[in-house]
């Protein structure tokens, strides 16, 4: 995962977070199966819909939500824990794209 900080004003940066498809597999695979656990379908038992039908149904989902995890997770690493910024307002996501 690579991460790069741009300076737009004195107080605005840009952080910009780039992570393989490959980085997230490993998170995505453990996300489909705790949904799989907990999905309840007509037609399977409690816990037994397959996989496949899970990826289909919450797969984007799933794979948004943990690119999420890994931004907020970056964030914290690169921005929170450096003594380089200091953090004077709420930080939002304006453009997360998953491929």
């Amino acid at each position: 995962m690579k991460t790069e900080i741009k300076k737009i004003t004195d107080v605005e940066f840009d952080l910009e977070i780039v992570a393989e498809a490959a980085d997230l597999a490993d998170e995505i695979n453990a996300a489909v199966n705790k949904q799989k656990a907990q999905t309840n379908m007509k037609g399977f038992r409690a816990g037994k819909v397959p996989t496949s039908l899970v990826r289909r149904v919450y797969g984007k989902a799933l794979a948004y939500g943990v690119a999420e995890e890994r931004v907020q997770k970056a964030f914290q690493e690169t921005v929170l824990e450096g003594d380089d910024y200091e953090v004077l307002g709420q930080p939002t996501i304006t453009d997360l794209e998953y491929e």
